[in-house]
């Protein structure tokens, strides 16, 4: 397909946000309190703000936080998985 971008409708449901000072501060508390890496840290503050049910990650470090549950993609996938083989 010439000029399509394939992507583009998922990258409309994309969210984008600036660090904040409050964010900034909360990655912070975040990185301390739970010995995590500051990236993540800023992107679990992020998703905190933003209200995010759920984080998406493949690093089963990444703990579950106080309203934002850690999903790790490999154990849905290993899940999903279990339950095809069961069927």
């Amino acid at each position: 397909m010439h000029g399509v971008d394939s992507t583009s409708a998922w990258k409309a449901s994309w969210t984008t946000m600036s660090i904040s000072p409050n964010i900034a501060e909360e990655a912070a508390k975040l990185r301390a309190s739970y010995n995590i890496r500051t990236p993540d840290a800023i992107q679990m503050a992020i998703a905190t703000f933003a209200r995010a049910e759920f984080f998406l990650t493949n690093d089963k470090r990444l703990p579950s936080l106080p309203g934002l549950q850690t999903l790790v993609l490999d154990e849905l996938i290993k899940d999903s998985d279990d339950l095809k083989e069961d069927s």
